[in-house]
């Protein structure tokens, strides 16, 4: 029993000063992968085929469309987050490229009505990050 004890405080000991195998979060952000799963967001390309809605296996896009100069735009536009198990479904079945997954990790609230996001809520995000995304690729195409 004592060799035990001494053999769990030599491990303890050896591990004091090593460095440690976490990142410090909140002030170095973690490195994510360009296929990383975050936060909905849908831009203003929506043309509201509801294609999005009928192959979400939980059920938590809700799109009701109206028309708008002959095009078809989305009048109301939820996603449920506490509903969604971010499998990226929805993004591989709109045929405009409206509907994308995010970096966005940070995204914590303490009241869940507030993890329904709207319409307003995610083109705002989704066209910002569309702007984002195509400042990008001209940078990554003038570096080719």
């Amino acid at each position: 029993m004592l060799l035990d004890t001494v053999k769990g405080l030599w491990i303890t000991l050896k591990h004091l000063f090593l460095r440690p195998d976490t990142n410090p979060f909140p002030d170095v952000e973690p490195l994510l992968s360009n296929c990383y799963r975050g936060i909905l967001t849908v831009n203003s390309d929506c043309v509201c085929c509801s294609l999005c809605a009928a192959i979400c296996p939980d059920d938590c896009i809700t799109i009701v469309g109206k028309d708008v100069d002959g095009y078809r735009k989305p009048e109301i536009f939820d996603i449920d987050l506490v509903h969604c198990m971010f499998c990226g479904l929805c993004t591989e079945a709109c045929p405009v490229d409206a509907i994308r997954m995010s970096n966005d990790y940070k995204y914590s609230v303490y009241d869940r009505d507030l993890l329904t996001l709207h319409r307003e809520d995610l083109f705002r995000w989704g066209d910002a990050l569309k702007i984002k995304q195509q400042s990008l690729k001209q940078e990554n195409e003038k570096s080719v």
